[in-house]
């Protein structure tokens, strides 16, 4: 039998990154993102498909932000505009009807898949304070999702549309929740192909714009 090279491929590549989530949280949240927008790990047929990568990694930023605050001496502050104050009013108003929920045991476990989300949502706020980072956040986003464009497009091609093309899993396992995922990279996807100098680089980003 062959050994799973794409689970040990996956598991040296986080773990050679976990500890720098705790030194640079803002690392850990790229790589939360490109683990909850990509699913890597549904790649793979091994030990690594059902391994909770994203939790590991959410853990361990979370260690690091504990340990920022720290060192500065000083706790961070949510940015006050508007789509921060709604974000908190959606969470509170999810707390609110899951109390009122006609299933509550079903409603509890959504409300804790979506508090996980959230939480990493502000954290994200928080760590993504300048123009750089921000930019580096949307490359793995884009990169993330649009993979399955472009490798979605080439299986269509190579089968002639006789197939549907699903997500990895999560969020985007269906193929229309994939569609809207990659509809709303797009523009991301052409911005990057637009702004970069690089020939190959503009091509790859047009390519899996296309």
């Amino acid at each position: 039998l062959m050994p799973p090279i794409r689970d040990i491929t996956l598991l040296s590549i986080l773990f050679v990154l976990l500890p720098v989530c705790v030194f640079r949280p803002y690392v850990g949240i790229l790589l939360w993102s490109w683990i909850g927008y990509m699913n890597p790990h549904r790649l793979t047929w091994g030990f690594a498909y059902n391994f909770p990568f994203a939790q590991v990694v959410a853990i361990l930023t979370l260690v690091g932000f504990g340990g920022l605050i720290l060192r500065e001496r000083k706790l961070p502050k949510l940015p006050s505009t508007l789509e921060t104050i709604l974000l908190l009013m959606l969470w509170c108003m999810f707390t609110v009807t899951t109390f009122t929920a006609l299933r509550v045991d079903l409603a509890w476990p959504r409300l804790l898949d979506i508090s996980k989300i959230l939480l990493m949502t502000f954290l994200t706020i928080i760590l993504v304070d300048d123009e750089k980072k921000l930019k580096y956040l949307l490359i793995v986003i884009a990169l993330s999702v649009g993979f399955y464009g472009l490798k979605g497009g080439v299986f269509v091609i190579m089968t002639g549309g006789k197939s549907r093309v699903f997500g990895p899993g999560g969020f985007i396992e269906d193929n229309n929740a994939l569609g809207l995922a990659l509809n709303m990279v797009l523009p991301l996807l052409y911005y990057f192909g637009r702004a970069e100098s690089r020939y190959w680089l503009k091509a790859l980003w047009l390519l899996t714009f296309f």
